[in-house]
């Protein structure tokens, strides 16, 4: 495990074009399987103004990432004009240092620039245990329209798949 302190550089920075293939490569030798597809779309986004997308970046290597999107697929924080963090990842030997905090720190301040609210969604299985600890103690809470399950809403009686779709917004 990494253990954060002052003998580590954590740097955060927007996603650069000629930062991908390296980006890609050490995050997924550390298993977060993110495909330089899926990098060139989020720039290609971000050179449309569409999303931003930050790096996180530890003694030189690449550790995590997070985005935000200015028009979100959920409906209520679309009318609303609430940006939403999406995708935040970090390495799993770097996790609760520190990290995952910058990163959203990094996406809430240029949300904020636009919008006095910030959102994000997160998973309701064991794999986002973590996630969902973090944001709470953040001070996220529940946009209190339940949960939704590929951005429709579940009601009262239906049955959903528990999977990555099955989500909670806060």
């Amino acid at each position: 495990r990494i253990r954060l302190n002052e003998s580590n550089k954590l740097v955060i920075s927007s996603l650069k074009k000629e930062n991908i293939p390296e980006a890609v490569e050490q995050l997924n030798k550390a298993k977060l399987n993110k495909t330089l597809e899926v990098f060139n779309e989020y720039f290609e986004e971000q050179t449309q103004q569409k999303r931003l997308t930050w790096l996180a970046k530890l003694n030189d290597r690449y550790i995590g990432y997070v985005t935000l999107i200015w028009a979100s697929l959920y409906k209520p924080f679309l009318a609303k004009n609430i940006p939403e963090i999406k995708d935040l990842n970090v390495i799993n030997e770097c996790k609760k240092q520190g990290v995952e905090a910058a990163l959203l720190l990094a996406a809430e301040r240029e949300g904020f620039k636009r919008s006095t609210t910030v959102g994000l969604c997160v998973g309701l299985y064991e794999d986002y245990g973590h996630a969902q600890g973090l944001y709470f103690k953040l001070g996220y809470c529940p946009d209190g329209n339940g949960v939704t399950y590929n951005y429709k809403k579940v009601s009262p009686g239906e049955t959903a798949t528990v999977d990555d779709s099955l989500c909670l917004w806060l």
